[in-house]
C-alpha cells in the first residue's frame, strides 16, 4: 500500500467518534440505581483470530461476512498475541530505544498483524444507535463491519468509539478489526516498558438513541472553610442538526448508598437560544447547584457521591441514564504546601505500569484491587499512571480506594 495510515503521521483516525468522558449507560433510572444496564454488552467471547507477518499479507475478503476462518484461532478477548505461547510475536522490552531501526514515520516490513472476526446477532432498532467502543489497542486498528471499512484509529491507550449503525443488518452481522503492532505512532509511545500487540482492553457495543448525551463534565467545588460547596454541570447531547430541541436533563446527587436526591429539581432543557448564532452554545444545558454542607473527598476518607444523569424527550419519557462517582475536594498550594481541604499533605507516591506476568498489559478488576490494597496497606496515598492513560474502572477504583493520580498522557520519545 502506497503512503499507508499506518505511515502517515498526518492520519491520527478517521470514522472515529469525538472523545468524551468515560460513565456508565443504562435504559432506566430503576437499571441505574441497580448498576444493570442492558445496553452495553461485553465483546468478549466468539472471536476468530489470525496472526499475518505485514498487512498487505492479509487473505482476500478476510473482512467479508461469507469468509471461511475455520483456519483462525479461536480467542477470548481481551488478550495479546505476543503473550500467546503458541504464537511466535514475542514481547520486547526497550527503555529509550526503539524496537526496530529509528526512520520515522517508516516501521518495519515485517510488521506483525492481527486479523479478528466476531460473528454478532443483532436485533434491529429504529430507536437505537450501535456503538463499537475498543477501550484499548495496541498500536492502531482498522475496524470493519459486514466488509465495510467503518473507520481507523491510532492511540495504544485511549478508547476509541466506532458508529456501526448504518451497517448493521437484521441478524447476524460480522465485526472485523485489523491490528497492527507497529506505527508511526510508535515513535511517540517510546516509553520504558514490554512492548505487546493485541487488544489489552475491553471491547464493548454500546446502544444509544438517537437523541444521547455525548459528554459529561461534573465540577465539584467544596470549601473546607465550612464544609459548603457547590455541583457545576455541563452536558453536551449527541443529535442530527437540531434535534435535540425540547429534550431536557436533569441532574441527582446521591449520598453513597442513599436514596436522598441532594439536588432536587436540578435541570435543563434544551431551546431555540442554543442554536443562535454566536450567542449559542448548541446541545449544551449547563447545570448549577449549591449544597450546604458534604462530606469531603480525600485519601484518608474516599467519601463518593452517586451523580445520576437523566435524558427525557419533548414528551418527558426517558431516554437515557448515567451514572458516575464525583468527590468534593478542595486543592491548592500555600506556602510551598500542597493542601488538600485545607490540610497540609505529603505525597507519598509509586509507579505503576498495566503489567502482568500472565497476561502482559491486559488487567483484570481484580488484579487492580489487589495492586491498590497493597499500596493502601503500605500508607501509599499516590500513583502515578507510567506512561499512558489507565482504563477508566482503574481511575474509578482509585476514587474508591482513596489514592491521588498522576494521570500521564500516552506521549515519549526520544529521537
Amino acid at each position: 500500500m502506497a503512503n499507508p495510515h499506518w505511515e502517515n503521521p498526518e492520519t491520527l483516525a478517521f470514522g472515529r467518534l469525538p472523545a468524551a468522558a468515560h460513565f456508565h449507560r443504562f435504559a432506566s433510572k430503576a437499571q441505574s440505581k441497580a448498576s444493570q444496564s442492558s445496553r452495553e454488552t461485553e465483546l468478549s467471547d466468539g472471536w476468530r483470530f489470525l496472526r499475518i507477518p505485514h498487512p498487505d499479507q492479509a487473505p482476500l475478503g478476510w473482512e467479508q461476512p461469507d469468509f471461511d476462518d475455520q483456519y483462525f484461532k479461536a480467542v477470548t478477548l481481551p488478550a495479546l498475541w505476543t503473550m500467546d505461547p503458541d504464537e511466535i510475536d514475542q514481547p520486547i522490552y526497550t527503555n529509550v530505544r526503539m524496537p526496530f531501526r529509528q526512520e520515522p514515520p517508516r516501521v518495519p516490513d515485517q510488521n506483525p498483524t492481527g486479523l479478528y472476526r466476531l460473528t454478532l446477532n443483532h436485533q434491529s432498532s429504529t430507536r437505537l444507535q450501535s456503538v463499537l467502543v475498543l477501550e484499548g489497542v495496541e498500536n492502531c486498528c482498522y475496524v470493519f463491519c459486514n466488509g465495510h471499512t467503518i473507520g481507523f484509529n491510532k492511540d495504544s491507550r485511549l478508547p476509541a468509539e466506532f458508529d456501526l449503525t448504518p451497517f448493521l443488518v437484521p441478524g447476524e452481522n460480522l465485526i472485523a478489526l485489523m491490528i497492527l503492532r507497529f506505527s508511526d505512532a510508535s515513535y511517540i509511545e517510546d516509553q520504558d516498558q514490554w512492548w505487546h500487540a493485541g487488544v489489552h482492553r475491553p471491547i464493548r457495543l454500546s446502544r444509544r438513541p438517537w437523541v444521547n448525551l455525548r459528554d459529561i463534565h461534573a465540577k465539584p467545588i467544596f470549601d473546607p472553610s465550612d464544609q459548603s460547596a457547590r455541583l457545576d454541570l455541563s452536558i453536551a447531547l449527541s443529535a442530527s442538526g437540531r434535534g435535540a430541541l425540547g429534550h431536557s436533563v436533569s441532574a441527582a446527587l446521591y449520598p453513597s448508598g442513599q436514596d436522598r436526591n441532594l439536588t432536587q429539581g436540578l435541570a435543563g432543557q434544551i431551546d431555540r437560544a442554543q442554536y443562535f448564532p454566536v450567542t449559542g452554545k448548541g446541545a449544551v444545558i449547563e447545570l448549577s447547584k449549591s449544597l450546604k454542607k458534604v462530606d469531603a473527598w480525600s485519601s484518608e476518607h474516599p467519601n463518593l457521591y452517586d451523580l445520576e444523569i437523566t435524558l427525557k424527550d419533548p414528551l418527558g419519557r426517558v431516554l437515557e441514564c448515567a451514572r458516575l462517582k464525583i468527590g468534593f475536594r478542595h486543592i491548592e498550594i500555600k506556602d510551598r504546601q500542597l493542601l488538600i481541604n485545607g490540610q497540609a499533605v505529603l505525597i507519598r507516591g509509586v509507579n505503576r505500569h498495566d503489567h502482568c506476568d500472565q497476561t502482559g498489559k491486559v488487567i483484570s478488576e481484580a488484579l487492580m484491587r489487589q495492586d491498590l490494597t497493597l499500596m493502601k496497606q503500605h500508607n501509599i496515598n499516590a500513583v502515578r499512571t507510567s506512561h499512558y492513560p489507565n482504563q477508566s474502572r482503574f481511575l474509578e477504583l482509585c476514587d474508591e480506594y482513596g489514592l491521588y493520580v498522576i494521570d500521564e498522557t500516552n506521549l515519549e520519545a526520544h529521537h
